[in-house]
Protein backbone atom coordinates (compact mmCIF):
# COMPACT_ATOMS: atom_id res chain seq x y z
CA UNK A 1 0.00 0.00 0.00
CA UNK A 2 2.84 2.41 0.82
CA UNK A 3 4.41 1.79 -2.61
CA UNK A 4 1.13 2.67 -4.30
CA UNK A 5 0.85 5.91 -2.33
CA UNK A 6 4.43 6.83 -3.32
CA UNK A 7 3.54 6.27 -6.99
CA UNK A 8 0.50 8.52 -6.63
CA UNK A 9 2.63 11.21 -4.95
CA UNK A 10 5.14 11.04 -7.82
CA UNK A 11 2.29 11.63 -10.28
CA UNK A 12 1.48 14.93 -8.56
CA UNK A 13 5.04 16.16 -7.94
CA UNK A 14 5.20 18.43 -10.96
CA UNK A 15 2.78 20.97 -12.44
CA UNK A 16 2.76 19.08 -15.74
CA UNK A 17 1.80 15.78 -14.17
CA UNK A 18 -0.89 17.45 -12.06
CA UNK A 19 -2.23 19.17 -15.19
CA UNK A 20 -2.41 15.82 -16.99
CA UNK A 21 -4.44 14.23 -14.20
CA UNK A 22 -6.81 17.17 -13.84
CA UNK A 23 -7.34 17.55 -17.58
CA UNK A 24 -8.01 13.82 -17.87
CA UNK A 25 -10.94 14.27 -15.49
CA UNK A 26 -12.28 17.38 -17.25
CA UNK A 27 -11.70 16.22 -20.83
CA UNK A 28 -14.64 13.81 -20.99
CA UNK A 29 -17.24 15.54 -18.79
CA UNK A 30 -20.62 15.49 -20.54
CA UNK A 31 -23.10 18.27 -21.15
CA UNK A 32 -22.97 22.00 -20.44
CA UNK A 33 -20.97 21.43 -17.27
CA UNK A 34 -18.28 19.69 -19.36
CA UNK A 35 -18.08 22.58 -21.84
CA UNK A 36 -17.77 25.13 -19.04
CA UNK A 37 -15.19 23.01 -17.16
CA UNK A 38 -13.00 22.58 -20.28
CA UNK A 39 -13.24 26.30 -21.11
CA UNK A 40 -12.30 27.24 -17.53
CA UNK A 41 -9.42 24.79 -17.47
CA UNK A 42 -7.90 25.80 -20.83
CA UNK A 43 -8.23 29.52 -19.99
CA UNK A 44 -6.32 29.00 -16.74
CA UNK A 45 -3.55 26.87 -18.29
CA UNK A 46 -2.95 28.40 -21.74
CA UNK A 47 -0.47 31.26 -22.20
CA UNK A 48 -3.40 33.43 -23.31
CA UNK A 49 -7.04 32.84 -24.20
CA UNK A 50 -9.90 35.07 -25.33
CA UNK A 51 -13.59 34.81 -24.52
CA UNK A 52 -16.13 32.33 -25.94
CA UNK A 53 -13.90 29.27 -26.16
CA UNK A 54 -15.71 26.01 -27.00
CA UNK A 55 -13.78 22.80 -26.34
CA UNK A 56 -15.59 19.62 -27.32
CA UNK A 57 -15.01 16.34 -25.42
CA UNK A 58 -11.85 14.27 -25.77
CA UNK A 59 -9.68 17.17 -26.99
CA UNK A 60 -6.01 16.61 -26.07
CA UNK A 61 -3.64 19.53 -25.57
CA UNK A 62 0.04 18.98 -24.80
CA UNK A 63 2.35 21.77 -23.61
CA UNK A 64 -0.67 24.01 -23.05
CA UNK A 65 1.52 26.73 -21.54
CA UNK A 66 2.83 27.40 -25.10
CA UNK A 67 -0.68 27.85 -26.54
CA UNK A 68 -2.20 31.24 -27.41
CA UNK A 69 -5.89 31.35 -28.31
CA UNK A 70 -7.92 34.28 -29.63
CA UNK A 71 -11.64 34.91 -29.13
CA UNK A 72 -14.57 32.72 -30.20
CA UNK A 73 -12.56 29.60 -31.01
CA UNK A 74 -14.13 26.16 -31.36
CA UNK A 75 -12.00 23.03 -30.94
CA UNK A 76 -13.80 19.94 -32.27
CA UNK A 77 -14.17 16.56 -30.64
CA UNK A 78 -10.97 14.48 -30.38
CA UNK A 79 -8.77 17.24 -31.82
CA UNK A 80 -5.11 17.20 -30.75
CA UNK A 81 -2.83 20.20 -30.21
CA UNK A 82 0.89 19.68 -29.50
CA UNK A 83 2.19 23.13 -28.54
CA UNK A 84 5.78 22.32 -27.52
CA UNK A 85 7.13 24.66 -30.22
CA UNK A 86 4.36 27.24 -29.64
CA UNK A 87 0.96 27.46 -31.30
CA UNK A 88 -1.01 30.68 -31.91
CA UNK A 89 -4.63 30.49 -33.08
CA UNK A 90 -6.51 33.63 -34.15
CA UNK A 91 -10.06 34.80 -33.40
CA UNK A 92 -13.12 33.00 -34.81
CA UNK A 93 -11.20 29.89 -35.84
CA UNK A 94 -12.90 26.49 -36.09
CA UNK A 95 -10.84 23.34 -35.55
CA UNK A 96 -12.74 20.33 -36.85
CA UNK A 97 -13.10 16.95 -35.16
CA UNK A 98 -9.92 14.84 -35.02
CA UNK A 99 -7.81 17.66 -36.50
CA UNK A 100 -4.19 17.76 -35.34
CA UNK A 101 -1.82 20.68 -34.85
CA UNK A 102 1.85 19.78 -34.27
CA UNK A 103 4.62 22.22 -33.40
CA UNK A 104 7.24 19.55 -32.61
CA UNK A 105 8.43 16.45 -34.42
CA UNK A 106 11.13 13.80 -34.31
CA UNK A 107 14.62 14.51 -35.59
CA UNK A 108 15.73 11.74 -37.97
CA UNK A 109 18.67 12.97 -40.05
CA UNK A 110 21.45 10.86 -38.46
CA UNK A 111 21.17 7.43 -40.08
CA UNK A 112 23.53 5.85 -37.53
CA UNK A 113 21.31 6.68 -34.51
CA UNK A 114 17.80 5.27 -33.94
CA UNK A 115 15.12 7.89 -34.53
CA UNK A 116 13.78 7.34 -31.01
CA UNK A 117 17.14 8.58 -29.62
CA UNK A 118 17.60 11.67 -31.82
CA UNK A 119 15.26 14.00 -29.97
CA UNK A 120 12.86 16.56 -31.38
CA UNK A 121 12.79 19.84 -33.23
CA UNK A 122 10.30 22.64 -32.53
CA UNK A 123 8.74 25.14 -34.94
CA UNK A 124 6.02 27.62 -34.13
CA UNK A 125 2.62 27.19 -35.81
CA UNK A 126 0.55 30.31 -36.54
CA UNK A 127 -3.10 30.05 -37.53
CA UNK A 128 -4.75 33.32 -38.53
CA UNK A 129 -8.22 34.69 -37.80
CA UNK A 130 -11.43 33.15 -39.17
CA UNK A 131 -9.68 29.94 -40.27
CA UNK A 132 -11.49 26.63 -40.66
CA UNK A 133 -9.56 23.38 -40.24
CA UNK A 134 -11.69 20.51 -41.55
CA UNK A 135 -12.07 17.15 -39.85
CA UNK A 136 -8.83 15.12 -39.69
CA UNK A 137 -6.72 17.98 -41.09
CA UNK A 138 -3.09 17.87 -39.96
CA UNK A 139 -1.03 21.02 -39.45
CA UNK A 140 2.71 20.31 -39.25
CA UNK A 141 5.45 22.25 -37.40
CA UNK A 142 6.29 25.59 -39.00
CA UNK A 143 3.00 26.09 -40.88
CA UNK A 144 1.72 29.66 -41.08
CA UNK A 145 -1.89 30.04 -42.19
CA UNK A 146 -3.11 33.51 -43.14
CA UNK A 147 -6.50 34.88 -42.09
CA UNK A 148 -9.64 33.30 -43.57
CA UNK A 149 -7.86 30.15 -44.81
CA UNK A 150 -9.91 26.98 -45.27
CA UNK A 151 -8.15 23.61 -44.87
CA UNK A 152 -10.17 20.71 -46.30
CA UNK A 153 -10.89 17.56 -44.35
CA UNK A 154 -7.88 15.24 -44.29
CA UNK A 155 -5.42 17.77 -45.73
CA UNK A 156 -1.80 17.69 -44.53
CA UNK A 157 -0.41 21.22 -44.25
CA UNK A 158 3.38 21.45 -44.30
CA UNK A 159 5.86 24.01 -43.00
CA UNK A 160 5.06 26.81 -45.44
CA UNK A 161 3.31 30.15 -45.38
CA UNK A 162 -0.18 30.14 -46.90
CA UNK A 163 -1.84 33.37 -48.08
CA UNK A 164 -4.99 34.96 -46.72
CA UNK A 165 -8.20 33.35 -48.00
CA UNK A 166 -6.50 30.29 -49.55
CA UNK A 167 -8.48 27.07 -49.80
CA UNK A 168 -6.12 24.15 -49.20
CA UNK A 169 -6.69 20.54 -50.23
CA UNK A 170 -4.74 17.29 -50.31
CA UNK A 171 -1.59 15.61 -49.04
CA UNK A 172 0.57 17.59 -49.23
CA UNK A 173 -1.88 20.50 -49.04
CA UNK A 174 -1.90 22.86 -51.98
CA UNK A 175 -3.94 25.94 -52.77
CA UNK A 176 -6.84 24.96 -55.05
CA UNK A 177 -8.97 28.07 -54.78
CA UNK A 178 -9.38 31.43 -53.10
CA UNK A 179 -12.13 32.72 -50.81
CA UNK A 180 -13.72 35.90 -52.14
Amino acid sequence: MLKKLKLIKQDFDSRVKFYNWLYYLVRNMPGKIGFKAREWFVKRQARSCGENLVVWPEVKIRNIDNLELGQSITIGERAMIQAAGEVTIGDYTIIGPCAKIWSANHTYKDFSIPISEQGYYHKKVVIGKDVWLGANAIILPGAILGDKVVVSAGAVVGAKQYPEGAILLGNPARKVSQRE
